[in-house]
């Protein structure tokens, strides 16, 4: 042929030439160099790429299709795949092919083609990561309408930072080219899950699927172990769909509305988690300006009735509410709402027809969870969930099996309905009974109005006023009652473990409205304990539990310890299923073949010992050391871990190495002789004689590396193939302290390595540039890290018991979101789920526990108590947001809102007992028991002065109290003797005794009352209040039979709780004199008394080891929890119970320690408020 003109090559470059024409220009370019020489000093760069792609393909497929294989293979491949004539001419329009450079990207493969775009996987060079770039299809031919998408998706997704969207790296432009960038998610996919899982058939599971079915992550991470269309599987698919729902949300509080949700648009990943992309046809709420077309926007299958009418003015937030039902209503019936036709007939029933109940296509749906489907799809959208977290919360509801909010449609609802659909017949009808109704309406008004006017209301109104305001007061009276009554048999029914009637007497009283609310400490207690039911836990032994581990398709659970036995539990339930006794000694570690029913085992005895689980019969012995013998010390093997594909073994043990053994499951090992490993993982770089032990590791799979942690503090990166040394790095640990390595954990998304130490501080190392950060410090060594929920948190657990959930942020003040006391005693070690969403926990106390962090209300998972243990000579001072401790000459001091103490100096002076605050000065005063007493300054730990009290007070000092309204120091002595001396202020020195006249008198617990002008102790038999302004007593009670032991006051020190040595106690209103006390008995002998900061509740400290919540207003027991014996307690401004305890001990006659017992966050926000309030007022 001849050579084509100009402004042909040029209609060949913009795609306008006709496709016949196009196929004869192209097989002339693939022999013309005159032809491709005018294109190359004519056209950009991209357009000479584009051109020349096309040439190379159609030369390509020439030789392909005279190839008779291939050309069989071509028909066969354009019969079965409809698609593949699409993406073979979207890839070669668009002049991309994989392998292809493109700026900072390289591309890898098609993944998938759509009608706009296609989308590649591709390597961003300068990050080293997967991404995926969503090109433009046509070239040339980008309409407004398809650039505005694009640029749409780029705007409304990065807006939103959301866990379960895929967000939007940036908007590229390269010549031509148009194309976003955003993460690759490695999965499929809901749409073809679907269609798989119709293949499958309803109740096949994936073990009874046939040879031909294909198998994909995704399938297995949504089906598990269930059957198809299973109650199982719709829990499942309802737990999977609620984050994308609240995605949503998030979306619509951002002014965004997606008007495409549907199955194609949402991936899940091999982890089990589902995402939601392609917001290209999103909609800012706020404005009109990013309105793209006209046309109809959305997929007709999945569009709301407002959608699919093309009514504009209903279109809102609502839309995507009914999208997202159709779409889980697809999920869970695997049947479309509306069977597929075209599109205008589906846009029609969209708009009229009545959806099919699910229940008909699957039986197994519950009645309430087809109520919650109906009302997202409702035709009308003020019928719908108001919002989508709406929509969400009742099916978290239906999970719990709580009582749902969506209720089905009533008679009354159908006929509102057909009204709707009949509208002049409805329109007569209710006018006629709009006249009839009208009538009797102004008859009865004329009526009441005569009764009215014949009675003498304004002859009773005092009356009805007074009876009103008797009944209003017997009302709260009784409402009183029935809570207290209420909180007591919810205690009870706590004991029994009756979850369900716990939560319906504490429903009732969630204030709503206006109402009082009567909550006191005893409620929130008892919703925290009801809430712990999330928590299981199962007890196996009596001994120390060391480790566990997950079969990779979470059937079996494997725990061990000081026994030497293997318990294997059901990972779901905790119920123990069987045992296999070994002869390790003690199990250090465990670890489940990644394809073979085997578990690897090590321990004390020095070996490794593979189990059969089918037959529970051990198959091989690998023995790293000799067996240990009585004079030797033990040469254990530790930790464990089979690599990625199975064939090959890494042990730590306690040594200076970590080693790597070969494994092959089909041969027997010997069972006797030493197996040397093919590598040993050391230090290098410290001589052999200097390194420190390194026993905890973790893999980097897909690194192929692995890393070590030291006592040292040392963290090294190997080569897991030929155990070269890449680097090693050193934790930021602070300064004179143990940085010793205890927990170690990975997350191949980010890179990261989360660093748990014996300082304790818990760390993030990011291996792209070998920076740290701190994530939060425990208050106990660290046990074990663990990455959950896809790597957005992390788990993290301590020596105390204690487990923490940490948010992966830098912070200058971290605080974890969840707090829980998980175990009594050492939490040994943790694991989490293959989708990272549940945690597993063993330790000290012989048990196995298991959370969901995302199902634990925050109040349930906060801790319970810190504890401190303290010496007979120390010394306290208290203050309503704080407290001083000063014990052996180290002065540490608590804030309320900060957890852990602090240290603010250390003085030196062992001798000193005593501690007080000096008012609001920011000194201290001290004395040891020669009454030398020094002033400190608070701030610096500076002494500034130092003076005797020898002379003026003989007897050794046990407390201070120092009265600003007086400026008096008021000394309690240990031979039961209060002094109260008159000081002198000094700037710089604090204060300091001045000559004078003083008081004494006997007494013990003085407590300062009503901003410092009064003084409340007890003396044996008597209750006294002092005014120290006027020098007098105020007020004072004698009892002839009975001690008085402890008292406190209500917040206004208006009124007075005393506890007497018979078990009374009594409530005294203290400007009353003709109100009688009011008295009740506690359970045992009183140590302490305290009352909350709402007055509601007295908190009663017993020697049997108890904490009993009475109502102060009904003096009824309402709730009581364990607690060693109690000498002194108090609350602080941010809601934390302070007590000083003291239990027995097999060394001493008995121990003393500060505990902090903190009721959660709930409480904690309730008391700052009453605080604050006090404050304002």
């Amino acid at each position: 042929m001849n050579c084509p003109s100009s402004a042909e090559l040029t209609e060949l470059a913009t795609g306008a030439l006709p496709e016949e024409r196009t196929t004869e220009i192209l097989d002339h370019l693939s022999d013309c160099n005159r032809c491709l020489t005018f294109c190359e000093e004519n056209f950009t760069a991209t357009t000479r790429h584009f051109i020349q792609t096309k040439v190379d393909s159609a030369t390509r497929l020439q030789l392909i299709t005279t190839d008779a294989e291939c050309k069989d293979v071509l028909t066969q491949l354009e019969s079965n795949i409809p698609e593949f004539r699409q993406v073979l001419q979207a890839t070669t329009q668009i002049g991309l092919r994989p392998g292809m450079i493109l700026g900072n990207y390289q591309l890898i493969r098609l993944i998938s083609t759509g009608g706009m775009g296609v989308i590649y996987e591709a390597e961003q060079l300068s990050l080293e990561r997967r991404v995926a770039l969503k090109f433009l299809l046509s070239l040339g031919q980008v309409t407004k309408e398809q650039l505005q998408r694009f640029k749409n998706e780029a705007l409304a997704v990065g807006r939103l930072d959301h866990a379960h969207i895929i967000p939007v790296h940036t908007f590229e432009t390269k010549e031509e080219l148009r194309y976003l960038v955003m993460p690759y998610v490695d999965g499929t996919n809901l749409s073809q899950l679907i269609n798989k899982l119709k293949t499958l058939g309803r109740g096949s599971t994936l073990e009874s699927a046939p040879d031909s079915f294909q198998f994909s992550p995704a399938v297995a991470a949504l089906l598990g172990t269930n059957a198809v269309l299973s109650r199982d599987y719709l829990r499942r698919s309802i737990e999977r769909f609620i984050p994308i729902i609240e995605a949503i949300q998030y979306a619509h509080e951002h002014n965004i509305i997606h008007r495409d949700i549907k199955p194609s648009n949402l991936i899940l990943d091999h982890t089990g988690k589902l995402w939601i992309g392609d917001f290209g046809v999103a909609k800012f709420e706020s404005s009109d300006d990013i309105t793209l077309t006209q046309h109809l926007i959305g997929t007709p299958r999945y569009m709301s009735p407002e959608q699919a009418t093309g009514d504009a003015k209903r279109l809102d937030h609502r839309s995507d509410i009914y999208s997202l039902g159709v779409t889980l209503y697809e999920m869970l019936t695997l049947e479309p709402l509306f069977p597929a036709t075209d599109s205008a007939a589906m846009l029609i029933r969209i708009a009229t027809d009545e959806p099919v109940p699910p229940r008909t296509h699957n039986g197994n749906i519950p009645g309430d969870l087809e109520t919650i489907l109906l009302t997202a799809i409702s035709k009308a959208p003020a019928d719908r969930y108001h919002t989508a977290g709406d929509f969400a919360l009742d099916l978290r509801r239906f999970l719990n099996g709580e009582p749902i909010h969506a209720r089905a449609p009533t008679l009354l609802d159908k006929g509102i309905k057909w009204f709707k659909r009949n509208r002049i017949i409805a329109s007569l009808s209710l006018l006629l009974f709009l006249a009839v109704s009208a009538s009797s309406v102004v008859l009865a008004i004329y009526n009441h109005r005569l009764s009215t006017a014949n009675s003498r209301l304004n002859d009773q109104k005092q009356v009805v006023e007074e009876a009103n305001q008797k009944a209003q007061s017997a009302l709260a009276e009784a409402r009183q009652q029935n809570y207290a009554l209420s909180m007591t048999m919810a205690s009870n029914a706590l004991e029994k473990r009756d979850s369900s009637r716990v939560q319906r007497l504490l429903e009732p009283f969630k204030p709503t409205g206006s109402e009082t609310d009567l909550r006191g400490l005893e409620w929130f207690l008892l919703h925290r304990n009801e809430t712990q039911k999330n928590v299981q836990r199962q007890q196996l032994t009596d001994e120390l539990l060391y480790t566990l581990a997950i079969d990779p398709m979470e059937r079996i659970l494997a725990v061990s310890g000081i026994e030497g036995i293997i318990y294997l539990l059901d990972p779901k339930t905790l119920a123990l299923e069987g045992k296999i006794p070994t002869d390790h000694i003690e199990i250090n570690g465990l670890a489940f073949h990644p394809f073979r029913n085997l578990l690897a085992s090590t321990g004390d005895d020095g070996s490794i010992c593979i189990w059969d689980l089918t037959t529970r019969e051990i198959t091989q012995r690998i023995r790293v050391f000799p067996p240990p013998s009585e004079n030797e010390p033990k040469q254990m093997v530790l930790q464990i871990a089979f690599t990625p594909r199975g064939k090959r073994i890494v042990v730590s043990c306690n040594d200076s190495a970590i080693r790597l053994f070969d494994f092959n499951p089909d041969e027997p090992g010997d069972q006797t002789a030493i197996r040397e490993p093919v590598l040993k993982f050391v230090n290098d770089q410290i001589p052999e004689t200097e390194r420190r032990n390194m026993q905890i590791f973790k893999l980097l799979p897909d690194r192929g590396e692995i890393v070590g942690g030291g006592f040292d503090g040392s963290l090294t990166i190997w080569k897991l193939s030929s155990g070269e040394r890449v680097r090693t790095v050193q934790v930021p640990a602070p300064a004179n302290v143990d940085p010793h390595i205890m927990a170690l954990d990975y997350d191949s998304l980010t890179k990261t390595v989360a660093i748990g130490t014996k300082d304790p501080g818990v760390y993030i190392w990011n291996l792209r540039d070998d920076s740290f950060f701190l994530v939060g410090r425990h208050d106990d060594p660290i046990d074990s890290a663990n990455f959950i929920e896809g790597g957005q948190r992390l788990h993290v657990s301590d020596r105390s018991g204690t487990s923490k959930v940490w948010p992966l942020e830098r912070s200058e003040d971290p605080q974890p979101d969840l707090s829980l006391l998980i175990h009594k005693g050492r939490s040994y070690y943790s694991s989490v789920s293959q989708q990272g969403v549940k945690v597993l926990t063993v330790g000290a106390d012989g048990h196995v526990a298991g959370f969901t962090p995302e199902n634990l209300d925050e109040d349930a998972a906060h801790i319970v108590f810190t504890s401190y243990a303290i010496t007979d000579k120390c010394g306290i001072a208290e203050q309503e947001n704080a407290f001083f401790l000063l014990d052996r000459g180290v002065l540490k001091y608590f804030i309320s809102d900060e957890p852990g103490f602090k240290l603010a100096w250390n003085s030196h002076v062992y001798e000193d007992i005593a501690v007080g605050k000096i008012g609001e000065s920011g000194y201290l005063i001290t004395a040891e028991p020669s009454n030398r007493c020094r002033i400190w300054n608070r701030s610096t730990g500076e002494e500034v002065a130092s003076w005797s009290l020898k002379e003026v007070h003989p007897q050794m000092v046990e407390k201070f109290l120092y009265s600003t309204a007086t400026k008096s120091l008021i000394c309690e002595s240990s031979d039961r003797i209060i002094s109260v001396i008159p000081c002198e202020e000094i700037e710089g020195q604090g204060i300091k005794p001045i000559s004078g006249p003083q008081v004494q008198f006997p007494g013990v617990l003085p407590v300062l009352i009503r901003n410092d002008s009064c003084l409340a102790y007890k003396d044996e038999r008597a209750f006294v209040i002092y005014n120290l302004v006027d020098k007098r007593e105020e007020f004072r009670l004698e009892d002839e039979m009975h001690a008085i032991d402890r008292f406190t006051f209500t917040t206004d020190h208006e009124t007075v709780f005393l506890a007497f040595s018979n078990r009374t106690i009594e409530k005294r209103d203290l400007h009353s004199s003709e109100s009688p006390p009011t008295s009740w008995t506690a359970p045992a002998r009183i140590t302490s008394l305290a009352m909350t900061p709402d007055d509601k509740t007295l908190i009663v400290a017993t020697d049997d080891q108890k904490l009993t919540l009475w109502s102060t207003s009904q003096g009824i027991l309402m709730h009581s929890i364990e607690h060693p014996v109690t000498k002194q307690m108090w609350f602080t401004h941010g809601g934390q119970l302070i007590t000083e305890t003291t239990q027995e001990s097999l060394v001493s006659t008995e121990t003393r320690h500060l505990q902090i017992l903190d009721f959660g966050p709930t409480w904690n926000s309730y008391v700052q408020s009453l605080h604050n309030h006090s404050l304002h007022k």
